[in-house]
């Protein structure tokens, strides 16, 4: 894979710090909803990064995925992130039972059905340190 440019590392840098302390801001939901929208807006600004990166693009960019991990965002009406789920998949297929994180903008009935977890998260920011070399 050929180096990542400067500007472009800078951004996914930025989105691996987010992603890795998320955690710390979701007892402030100002806070937490600042995070997700930031993460929004790294996602939708490196649309073809994460493309080099072999990553596709679904369901009008609110979806990254590959073989190893879906990313979905989903937006209010004014076409922000309001909310992210990151789902670990088996061969590009999720696994039964869904090994999920929800965002905490998720109903707390919907984060104890799908048993979010941050592990899955933590894990889909060591992938993707791995992916991009950091």
């Amino acid at each position: 894979m050929r180096e990542l440019e400067l500007k472009n590392k800078s951004q996914l840098n930025k989105l691996i710090f987010l992603l890795e302390n998320y955690e710390k801001f979701t007892n402030d939901e100002t806070k937490e909803q600042k995070i997700v929208k930031k993460i929004g807006q790294i996602f939708d600004s490196n649309t073809k990064l994460l493309e080099t990166l072999g990553f596709k693009t679904k369901h009008n960019g609110d979806t990254i995925e590959d073989n190893e991990y879906s990313v979905h965002l989903t937006r209010g009406p004014n076409n922000l992130a309001y909310q992210f789920l990151v789902i670990k998949l088996h061969d590009g297929h999720k696994n039964r039972p869904d090994k999920v994180f929800m965002s905490f903008r998720y109903s707390e009935v919907t984060l104890i059905v799908f048993r979010s977890d941050f592990e899955i998260l933590n894990e889909f920011v060591k992938y993707l340190r791995q992916k991009i070399h950091i």
